[in-house]
């Protein structure tokens, strides 16, 4: 009796120790297809990419045909489509200060197939009418592409042809008007930047574009109007208006005697309202990549440097690893100057 209870236990314990060994096969098999899998998904996902593009590519801007949001995204599409040997079509999708573009792109796979053109005056609407709407963590900024310095412009023979006469007649004024695009809109902010940072105060009178402000002050409805170089150049080649001061970081070729606001000691107003290319978030790294890539390029390209230097921008590109920090510091920044801080 004793023999066969010690051959049943030996039999059990063989047994267990089988199954034990089965198991732990199974859980080895088990994850070494898990590592593959992973390992496969990975291998798939450069693969894409590296045949990526296999299709046309819509550029999504959220403003009219004409604008300078459009007019960069038809440059950049004429480049992207000449490099890429695709088509590469702008679509206006216009309508709640961009809602409607983003929420196009939020709809589509993220799949570096559909991109936007991104602005200042955007991070002024996430702060603002749209911040309920969609978190900046939803996209991923890609490049910047250009900057549009801000000009501050008189009329030549009202006593304000320099920067030094222009604050002093302010300070001395009641009612001083400066006009330009919007209300809360990046111009309004950055003339009121410029009205502490100088000491005087104005009285802000927005209007529906930039080029109405202009009309404006041609008439000489207001004293001055805060609006972008390229938007008065005309009109300074004719002697009908003056630029006294303007943002970028440097002189510019266009206005080689007009001062920048740092020489006039205001460092602090080295501005732009820059303009660049955003995709949804998650969109592989590879192809981000190769965005990358293209967009360097399409700052050294010369059509495209001379489209900027006709219409007073600057070559302001930044990649990825640059553009989306400086976009959230943007956005921080310009969400403390709406609240007043």
């Amino acid at each position: 009796m004793k023999t066969k209870w010690l051959k049943w236990s030996f039999i059990f314990v063989i047994i267990a120790l089988f199954t034990a060994a089965c198991a732990g096969g199974g859980n080895n098999t088990s994850d070494a297809g898990s590592s593959n899998t992973t390992q496969g998904g990975a291998a798939g996902a450069g693969e894409k990419a590296d045949k990526w593009p296999e299709k046309p590519i819509s550029i999504i801007v959220w403003s009219k045909a004409g604008s300078g949001v459009d007019v960069m995204g038809r440059q950049a599409a004429k480049f992207l489509g000449n490099q890429l040997g695709k088509s590469v079509v702008v679509e206006n999708i216009t309508g709640g200060d961009g809602a409607s573009a983003m929420q196009t792109i939020l709809s589509k796979p993220a799949d570096g197939y559909t991109i936007g053109v991104n602005t200042r005056s955007q991070m002024i609407s996430l702060n603002t009418d749209l911040k309920n709407d969609f978190n900046l963590n939803d996209f991923h900024f890609i490049s910047i592409n250009q900057g549009d310095p801000y000009a501050l412009v008189v009329r030549p023979g009202t006593g304000l042809d320099t920067f030094e006469n222009f604050v002093q007649s302010a300070k001395n004024s009641e009612k001083f008007a400066i006009g330009g695009f919007g209300a809360n809109s990046a111009h309004q902010i950055f003339a009121s930047d410029l009205a502490k940072a100088a000491g005087y105060s104005f009285e802000w009178i927005p209007y529906a574009g930039g080029s109405e402000a202009v009309t404006q002050l041609l008439g000489g409805h207001i004293q001055a109007a805060l609006t972008n170089v390229g938007q008065v150049l005309e009109y300074v080649k004719a002697g009908q208006l003056k630029i006294i001061a303007v943002s970028s970081a440097e002189k510019m070729d266009e206005i080689p005697d007009t001062p920048t606001f740092t020489e006039l000691g205001f460092p602090e107003l080295e501005s732009s309202h820059w303009r660049g290319f955003y995709v949804k978030k998650g969109t592989p790294k590879e192809i981000i990549a190769k965005y990358d890539e293209l967009f360097k390029a399409l700052s050294q390209d010369k059509e495209w440097v001379n489209y900027l230097d006709a219409n007073g921008l600057t070559n302001d590109f930044r990649p990825s690893s640059e553009s989306h920090p400086f976009v959230e510091k943007e956005f921080a920044e310009i969400g403390k100057k709406l609240a007043g801080n």
